[in-house]
């Protein structure tokens, strides 16, 4: 009898330490993809509205300029897109643009498509808003009807769910005035996404005080803080500290350019990512180290190259759900690793004189 229940129990522990291994393999970064609506040149050419629909409408069009400021459109939706992507990555999401310039031909079809391709957790289409009434002003979003015939129920609750969190989240960061969501069955960069889905206008740019608004870069930061605060809300994210204090020092008591990055304690962390780049700016192309910690250690060691100044940064995340959430990156640190050792060399042989 002993001996079978020792075997549950063995059995019950490698049950659990596999649970454990695969929830931490299957641990993922969310994925957002940020549609910049418009594009400096229309595309009347027509597509279908949905997949199998007979109803067309144009590919991509110009969209709105702004009353006072000039500005079009298409170049405010993709201004506040790279501050809603550089927010996002800060809190640790997965961000792909559909567009990062404004030559461009993609159509509203091939923009949600990029999302489907991507399996992508969330796809938002930024746009503004115009009106023949210069009084119209607020913030409104676009969200799939009930009765989609192009979308899974599945995706309609959800892509109604995220974009009602995101308006109240996004009116709430910068004021404008709530003007509600809109279920639509008509958007063709609605109709064609097989993810959640959203299209928020952020202004109305027929309005003088939102045209200049929507303009500034202050007002445009708090449109990325507020449409990324209500992204957080929607996935249920548990907010993880940034990490105020990295310590990073050379290791001498080991053979080599050993180093040691301490992160300072972030609360209910689950553990530590460190970075290493050869450039303060942490370019792609100059970060040569990536390392996650083991659960409740808060440094890692790293082996570097004698004689070589490095930038190292870090910061705190949070599994929930199978999925990992970052806190903000620590202050930078900056250190030259130790020189190589010298080699002596041999002394001479002493010579003597032979007869």
């Amino acid at each position: 009898m002993k001996k079978v229940f020792k075997s549950l129990v063995a059995l019950l522990l490698c049950f659990s330490l596999s649970v454990m291994y695969m929830t931490r393999v299957q641990a993922k970064t969310l994925t957002v993809v940020i549609d910049a609506g418009h594009q400096a040149k229309a595309n009347l050419a027509k597509e279908p509205i949905g997949p199998g629909s007979r109803k067309t409408k144009y590919k991509v069009t110009v969209g709105t300029s702004g009353r006072w400021t000039k500005k079009r459109e298409a170049t405010i939706n993709l201004q506040v897109a790279k501050r809603l992507r550089k927010e996002l990555k800060a809190r640790g999401y997965n961000v792909i643009m559909t567009r990062e310039v404004q030559d461009v031909n993609i159509s509203n079809r091939q923009r949600a498509e990029i999302a489907n391709d991507a399996k992508a957790d969330l796809l938002i289409h930024l746009h503004c808003d115009g009106s023949t009434s210069s009084a119209r002003h607020g913030a409104s979003i676009l969200a799939p009807a009930s009765n989609n015939p192009f979308l899974k129920k599945k995706n309609i609750k959800a892509s109604q769910k995220v974009a009602k969190t995101v308006l109240t989240y996004f009116c709430k960061a910068t004021g404008a005035k709530y003007n509600g969501v809109s279920r639509v069955n008509t958007m063709s960069g609605i109709n064609w996404s097989k993810v959640p889905v959203c299209l928020i206008e952020m202004g109305f740019m027929t309005n003088k005080k939102e045209d200049k608004n929507l303009a500034s870069r202050a007002y445009q930061i708090k449109c990325a803080k507020g449409m990324a605060n209500g992204i957080d809300k929607y996935f249920g994210v548990v907010k993880t500290d940034t990490m105020k204090n990295l310590k990073v020092i050379n290791r001498t008591d080991l053979e080599g350019a050993w180093i040691k990055a301490i992160g300072s304690k972030v609360k209910n962390a689950t553990g530590y990512y460190f970075q290493i780049a050869t450039k303060s700016n942490f370019e792609s192309g100059s970060i040569i180290k990536k390392e996650k910690t083991v659960k409740g250690q808060r440094y890692k060691n790293f082996k570097l190259d004698y004689a070589t100044t490095y930038y190292v940064r870090a910061r705190a995340y949070r599994t929930s759900n199978g999925k990992n959430y970052y806190g903000g990156w620590s202050p930078v640190r900056k250190i030259t690793t130790v020189d190589a050792p010298v080699t002596p060399e041999p002394d001479d042989p002493e010579t003597t004189d032979t007869v």
